[in-house]
């Protein structure tokens, strides 16, 4: 099954793709990851969870988060614990959100993030 990149374009600014393909997702985030995007974003990875064996999430320089998008990709982790699925993670921020992050307790997000 493959998903088409307009079924999932949230903003020019956000989700460059997302698809389930050879049983595993990809979502590649873009620029920013906020409030208004995520509940589109929970949804379809919902729905693309339950065909996939493993999740990848991946994003250019993320400029721009908030504590919506982080608890997104909490929720991403908790998700893929509790199916038993496989996810790999490759985030760039910046030094300063990395700090942000491990400062509220994101730990484990903070680990998955490359500065850039």
């Amino acid at each position: 099954m493959s998903l088409k990149l307009n079924d999932f374009k949230l903003s020019e600014d956000t989700i460059l793709l997302v698809m389930v393909k050879k049983k595993k997702l990809s979502i590649k985030l873009k620029k920013a990851l906020k409030i208004d995007q995520v509940s589109e974003l929970k949804q379809k990875f919902d729905e693309g969870i339950s065909n996939a064996d493993s999740i990848s999430i991946v994003s250019d320089t993320i400029e721009s988060i908030d504590l919506a998008g982080i608890q997104l990709i909490q929720y991403f982790i908790k998700q893929s614990e509790l199916s038993g699925k496989e996810i790999v993670f490759d985030l760039k921020m910046n030094e300063e959100q990395v700090s942000v992050l491990k400062k509220c307790g994101f730990d484990q997000l903070a680990a998955k993030s490359h500065i850039k």
